[in-house]
């Protein structure tokens, strides 16, 4: 990975590989994988309590990448 690699082209090298090992699709659901795909730092929020109680799942195809965040009631 290099420093300062744009989501765009992580989501790119992702579906890449996607192709070369034949699969259709996959989840990324870890929080700290999210933020890495996504480039998401604690600074992005604008009040970060420390511990940030939230669900993620990104679904990544060979064409799609589709981010959900969800804060739990």
């Amino acid at each position: 990975t290099m420093q300062g690699e744009l989501h765009t082209e992580k989501i790119k090298r992702l579906q890449e590989e996607l192709k070369t090992k034949k699969y259709k699709a996959m989840v990324v659901a870890m929080l700290d994988e999210v933020a890495w795909l996504f480039n998401l730092r604690g600074s992005d929020i604008d009040f970060n309590p420390g511990k940030l109680d939230v669900h993620s799942r990104v679904f990544v195809s060979k064409t799609r990448a589709q981010c959900s965040l969800v804060m739990p009631s």
